[in-house]
């Protein structure tokens, strides 16, 4: 099994954290996002990023507990793209949650905060980011299904 960077594809970014994939790491994710959001000039998008990257690393954390899970970010053009790196093959879908579940919302959640959002998968990696800064214009649905999304 594949467990490091180095040995998986996985692109390295010049602005990201290695997380273990534990309960600790949606608060460390949480911290390094307002850290570089504040530090890169976006203070007006640091709120709404901490909480899209607190759901994307919960659902990296539930869906591959085993391996680490990086977040990075790539800011370009007044925009930055925050991505959520993990080892699941199953790439996220919105459902319509139950009304009395305590959970099924973060991808809505996610659409919401953010400009758009989507996934790739590159090897056993598979990134799902959000985009954050500027104004629409994105093609991409947020409620298509990811590409190659295998079924489980």
């Amino acid at each position: 099994m594949c467990t490091t960077a180095q040995k998986c594809e996985r692109p390295a970014r010049e602005l990201e954290i290695q997380l273990a994939a534990d309960e600790m790491a949606p608060r460390k994710a949480r911290q390094f996002v307002r850290h570089h959001f504040e530090r890169l000039g976006y203070p007006g998008f640091a709120d709404d990023a901490t909480v899209v990257v607190s759901e994307l690393v919960t659902n990296a954390v539930t869906a591959a507990p085993w391996a680490p899970v990086f977040v990075s970010l790539l800011p370009a053009s007044g925009r930055v793209v925050l991505e959520v790196w993990d080892m699941s093959p199953y790439h996220p879908e919105p459902r319509d949650p139950d009304p009395m579940a305590t959970g099924g919302r973060g991808l809505r959640v996610v659409a919401e905060l953010s400009v758009t959002f989507g996934c790739e998968q590159k090897g056993p990696w598979k990134a799902v980011w959000a985009l954050f800064g500027g104004t629409g214009g994105a093609s991409l649905d947020p409620y298509a299904p990811c590409v190659s999304n295998p079924t489980r």
